[in-house]
């Protein structure tokens, strides 16, 4: 009988954490990830951090950078930021000592438990409820359980369930991102039908308005070479600028009012970055009813996200966390090697969340993106190398 390695038994436990944040309570409306402290108990992982080597002049960078987010007052982005990092190195030693596949594991989980809540909304609703993310994180933390939604309505008679994620929208990002993950992911020369299976039946049974996204991945993961040619910085604006077209048009259009609320969400704060003022450019505002008065009865959709505080994606990034440290993130993406591919990817990927969401299938989409990188960098190489061969002989 094979014995079990003990940083195998923490890498399981990791992912399935990882993969199920109503197991981790929320203190003051900031939800404390369980998943963030369990790589610690993997005493090699510990000691391994110690050992990194990073250079004199990334050093004072990384410093630098650290040190103006706590002068701007950005305690918890500091924080989610330094987790975020913690998260994808711990992965990579996953990825490195082949414990990477507990991530589809606990990933399997939640597709299991949706697929049991899906039966179970025909059969007895109740029970449905029961096993659903609200409920189990209510009994497990009571009045510190995380926000969680546990979607049991039907679209056209077809229910859609949120497995233990916090919400179907977040349970089909997770699953989308990480079958392009398992996908992507060379080290598994032949793909399991089963695994794949398992895919297709959670991306059915938590179809919602994330689901759509799977198409312009895809499309970006097939043509990453075509969008190489696009300089970095002028997708970026390119993106933003067609965001905020395609937000002016919704606006004129009367699609912002309360029966479409998360498209306000989600694409809204495109239409208010013009009418920010010097400060909130500079720093940003934590919340939509912080903006000035003149952006909020200009932009009169923004009544309907009150109640949500906070807008998605870039107009997220720019607006709550400031110009200074959108700048800033852009260019540190790009220092690390960041392309118009991983750029675009990451930024269509997180339009329901902002950039520094901590949830799972958020982190996920960071650890794809470098692996594109890598995976880039390895067949430029490799053709590198096949054309002085043949050049020499």
């Amino acid at each position: 009988m094979k014995k079990i390695k003990y940083e195998n038994i923490i890498a399981f436990l990791f992912f399935i954490f990882f993969t199920t944040p109503i197991l981790s309570p929320s203190i003051g409306n900031f939800t404390v990830y369980i998943h963030w402290f369990i790589p610690f108990l993997d005493l090699k992982f510990t000691k391994s951090l110690f050992t990194i080597k990073i250079k004199k002049m990334y050093a004072i960078e990384i410093l630098g950078v650290a040190v103006l987010i706590a002068l701007l007052g950005k305690y918890v982005l500091l924080l989610k930021v330094v987790f975020l990092i913690l998260t994808l190195i711990y992965m990579n030693y996953c990825k490195k000592n082949n414990m990477f596949k507990y991530l589809y594991w606990g990933v399997n989980f939640n597709i299991l438990i949706g697929i049991a809540q899906f039966a179970f909304y025909y059969i007895n609703p109740n029970i449905a409820r029961l096993i659903g993310p609200t409920n189990i994180a209510k009994t497990i933390w009571g009045n510190y359980a995380t926000d969680t939604f546990t979607n049991l309505y039907a679209i056209f008679k077809f229910v859609r369930v949120s497995g233990w994620s916090r919400e179907a929208g977040f349970f089909a990002s997770l699953i989308i991102i990480t079958f392009l993950t398992y996908m992507y992911d060379d080290d598994i020369k032949k793909k399991n039908f089963i695994q794949i299976l398992m895919f297709v039946i959670g991306y059915i049974i938590s179809f919602s308005k994330s689901s759509f996204i799977v198409i312009p991945l895809v499309l970006i993961l097939v043509f990453r070479k075509y969008l190489n040619k696009i300089p970095y910085y002028i997708s970026i604006i390119g993106f933003i600028l067609c965001m905020i077209i395609i937000s002016n048009m919704f606006n004129i259009t009367g699609m912002y009012n309360e029966t479409n609320e998360s498209l306000v969400h989600r694409i809204s704060g495109y239409s208010v970055i013009f009418d920010l003022n010097p400060k909130e450019v500079l720093v940003g505002v934590d919340t939509v009813k912080d903006l000035n008065e003149n952006a909020i009865q200009k932009n009169n959709f923004i009544q309907y996200i009150f109640n949500l505080e906070q807008y998605c994606g870039i107009p997220g990034l720019i607006i709550h966390e400031g110009g200074l440290i959108a700048i800033l993130f852009f260019v540190i993406l790009r220092k690390i090697k960041f392309r118009t591919p991983e750029i675009i990817f990451l930024s269509i990927a997180t339009i329901t969340v902002d950039y520094f969401t901590s949830t799972s299938f958020v982190v996920i989409i960071y650890y794809l993106c470098i692996q594109m990188i890598i995976k880039d960098r390895i067949e430029n190489k490799e053709e590198k190398q096949l054309y002085e061969s043949v050049n020499n002989e």
